[in-house]
């Protein structure tokens, strides 16, 4: 959240909101270029640069810190931030996400699968299901398991 004193880059940014700037031919964050700026030392290895007002394009030094990535991302969730569990993009918007068909290297369609089931409740075993449709004896065990193609009927 931007705050009063924020400082926002506004040169190049990355597709993720964060300020870049290529130093010596390679991009680099605005942030961590901001930090190394103010306490005359690079980041130390191992280390990220994170902010404590959660404005990737901020460059105000005192907002800046240097920590772990599990405790960049522990203090994310700490602050309500992160998408997961109920807030996960899966669960807010399950329209979006890509199954059977939808998915781009699907090589089976709903009917089929609905086909694959229905033969083997008839006592087809799954072998002969899977020469017969030419695919995989697990692609057929996780159809028919529901591990996978889930959402057909």
């Amino acid at each position: 959240m931007t705050t009063p004193d924020c400082m926002l880059w506004v040169g190049a940014k990355a597709g993720n909101g964060y300020g870049v700037r290529s130093v010596n031919g390679r991009q680099q964050y605005a942030h961590r270029l901001a930090w190394e700026a103010a306490n005359g030392r690079p980041v130390p290895a191992g280390l990220v640069v994170a902010h404590r007002c959660d404005t990737p394009a901020c460059i105000n030094p005192q907002h800046l810190f240097v920590c772990t990535q599990a405790e960049n991302l522990a203090d994310m969730r700490a602050k309500g931030r992160g998408n997961v569990g109920l807030r996960h993009g899966s669960r807010t918007k399950p329209e979006r996400v890509a199954r059977g068909e939808r998915v781009g290297s699907a090589k089976l369609t709903a009917d089929l699968v609905r086909r694959i089931r229905s033969d083997r409740i008839s006592g087809g075993s799954l072998s002969a299901i899977a020469t017969r449709y030419g695919i995989a004896f697990q692609t057929v065990s996780k159809i028919v398991n529901r591990k996978s193609w889930r959402h057909i009927q």
